[in-house]
């Protein structure tokens, strides 16, 4: 089970009263913490479910705003990743050693995988496709 609004998690933390918590799996199994004397888990439980927030504007209402969050999201990865190179592109631009042909082919690959994967995930058809779709940023060299 996925947790995508507030309401989600009462789904999840199913409060039993004088009992404990029933907490649902995402195969439909469950698992029980109970409210018995000394049972740390359960305190646990409460103490979460009673300090923390779900962040609802990290979950989007719609297709088109879960594409935009998620496009968004990869290009400030994709600026990160060639934010640390970007010194051999000045080193070189002040008349020093120019770029290693290695470093340019990272770069351009990190270019590539963010323009690709952008394009993936705007061809996708469900706000869970686009939170799950997965990549690999190239390595570093």
């Amino acid at each position: 089970m996925s947790i995508e609004s507030v309401e989600d998690i009462a789904e999840v933390y199913q409060p039993v009263p004088d009992q404990g918590f029933k907490v649902v799996g995402q195969d439909a199994s469950s698992l029980w913490v109970p409210n018995a004397p000394g049972n740390r888990h359960y305190g646990y439980v409460v103490e979460w479910l009673e300090t923390n927030t779900l962040d609802e504007e990290a979950y989007a209402a719609s297709l088109p705003e879960a594409k935009t969050k998620r496009c968004e999201g990869i290009k400030v990865e994709a600026w990160g990743l060639l934010h640390l190179t970007d010194w051999y592109d000045i080193r070189a631009a002040a008349g020093g050693t120019s770029v290693p042909v290695n470093i340019n082919e990272y770069r351009e690959s990190v270019r590539d995988t963010s323009n690709t994967v952008e394009n993936d995930i705007n061809a996708l058809t469900t706000i869970n496709e686009v939170r799950d779709y997965t990549f690999s940023w190239p390595i570093v060299p």
